[in-house]
């Protein structure tokens, strides 16, 4: 009995994939979609940078940003494995930089408004792109400041598995970094397949559009119900496109080969 049980709700997780509603994975990693491809384009060496014709005229020399110089704060085995990635691709990479908490400083002659207001002034000066493994007190430190979005339990992301975030501006203005939390070996193995682009291929899926389904007033159409096909197709065309939008996964998840 248990296992027809069992069998039953295989179907049913299946049938919800193939109708692009729901996806169950065990990879050990977990990531936001966007930031998946922040963090290729950045261990790629992409440029970016900031509108600089928006900006004071000295922004540039002041942010002073390079696509290739990176910094790795995490325990020594795991940090240093990482950075020797990065350098394979062409990256200047610090292990374990000192750093410190200080206000912007301005240079004499130069004047102008600092980066930010008040207390946000007070940066941490390390100028480069950075990743903050598990272990280190500048991810507890940056969770205090407000820099991650999720906090790690006992549930999650769970035994033997790892958190991914992306972020920017963190530490110095328009320079990027990465955070990862939970399983050390899980998100190095994750950030070092990134590096070599040997990350697997997002799969993409196309969500059910308002206008893609038709249906009459008082009949059954993409809903169970007649009340409920009057209400999502007849007089909110919208409804559809927002119950689409709440089943969207938060998080991709990918495994590192």
């Amino acid at each position: 009995m248990a296992h027809r049980l069992q069998a039953d709700e295989d179907r049913r997780v299946q049938a919800a994939g193939r109708d692009g509603l729901a996806e169950v994975t065990t990879d050990p990693v977990s990531i936001y979609f966007h930031d998946r491809d922040r963090i290729t384009e950045l261990f790629r060496g992409d440029k970016f940078e900031p509108d600089y014709a928006r900006l004071n005229h000295d922004a540039k020399r002041v942010f002073g940003l390079d696509p290739k110089k990176f910094a790795v704060f995490g325990p020594d085995v795991a940090a240093k494995k990482l950075a020797d990635a990065l350098t394979k691709r062409g990256m200047t990479v610090q292990v374990n930089p000192k750093y410190e908490i200080k206000p912007f400083e301005r240079e004499p002659g130069r004047g102008g408004a600092g980066v930010s207001h008040g207390v946000a002034s007070n940066l941490e000066n390390i100028a480069a792109h950075t990743v903050v493994l598990p272990g280190h007190p500048l991810l507890a430190q940056s969770q205090n400041r407000g820099h991650i979005n999720r906090e790690t339990s006992t549930v999650f992301p769970g035994p033997g598995r790892a958190v991914i975030q992306w972020g920017i501006g963190c530490y110095r203005p328009c320079w990027q970094n990465v955070f990862v939390q939970g399983d050390l070996d899980a998100g190095v193995a994750w950030l070092l397949a990134a590096v070599e682009g040997k990350l697997p291929r997002r799969r993409r899926r196309s969500w059910p559009s308002p206008r893609s389904t038709r249906c009459r007033p008082g009949t059954s159409g993409p809903t169970s119900s007649a009340s409920s096909a009057r209400s999502s197709c007849t007089t909110r065309p919208w409804a559809s496109a927002r119950a689409a939008t709440a089943r969207r996964p938060l998080f991709c998840c990918t495994t590192a080969p």
